[in-house]
């Protein structure tokens, strides 16, 4: 069976950057996303629900989480997608720039 997918990587790809199947490079600088860090109380859940920073663009949809509040520890997501806010509370939180070392 052929594989119809095309697996071309982005004209404006360049060396360095974060991976072959991204156009754009990782996310460094916060000041043009809505950071939010969930203080949901979970108290009544018989498991034990983490609760991460979550960053998302101007359309609401999520970029990528700081797991468990730890601003060393970030993944960025492949594209965007939805985002619900639902039943969760949450406090805007400012990170401004994070540097980080890009991989190869």
């Amino acid at each position: 069976m052929i594989d119809r997918i095309q697996h071309e990587q982005h004209p404006k790809w360049k060396e360095g950057w974060y991976s072959k199947t991204k156009k754009y490079p990782p996310v460094v600088d916060f000041d043009d996303f809505e950071c939010i860090q969930e203080t949901t109380v979970w108290d009544k859940t018989e498991c034990n629900v983490p609760s991460h920073t979550y960053v998302l663009n101007r359309a609401g949809n999520l970029v990528g989480y700081f797991i468990l509040n730890d601003l060393s520890n970030w993944v960025e997501f492949g594209r965007p997608c939805s985002f619900s806010k639902a039943r969760r509370k949450f406090k805007k939180v400012k990170i401004g720039y994070r540097p980080q070392q890009l991989e190869v």
